[in-house]
């Protein structure tokens, strides 16, 4: 896995609830996925990058962008955030996993289509 990585973090995007479910969201997605990949040299970034709230209606919605999981599980995400200071705490971790707040995912603009 990076540890570094060219990338934009995407940070708090929220759509007015005026505005909800008329595709705002993603429209602002993808201008902000083609204004990176032009060349431009804005940033010299690959990926767009999200932190986004573990609630099932908002990692759907970034899913349906193309958004994708940087960790396989919540557990992987959880153990490499925070790892455990000792082996007794990975193996109760392990047992009781912990709800996380949010998912990191990210975009990769070579995938653009």
């Amino acid at each position: 896995m990076l540890s570094r990585f060219p990338g934009v973090l995407i940070g708090r995007l929220a759509v007015s609830k005026k505005y909800k479910h008329q595709g705002v969201g993603s429209q602002v997605l993808k201008f902000l996925k083609f204004w990176f990949a032009e060349n431009d040299d804005k940033s010299a970034c690959r990926f767009l990058i999200v932190d986004a709230k573990n609630e099932p209606n908002v990692l759907s919605f970034y899913e349906r962008n193309g958004f994708e999981y940087l960790f396989t599980s919540e557990l992987q995400e959880d153990l490499y955030s925070k790892p455990p200071k000792t082996p007794d705490e990975e193996i109760e971790r392990k047992q009781t996993p912990r709800k996380l707040r949010t998912r990191l995912m990210y975009f990769d603009l070579l995938n653009l289509k």
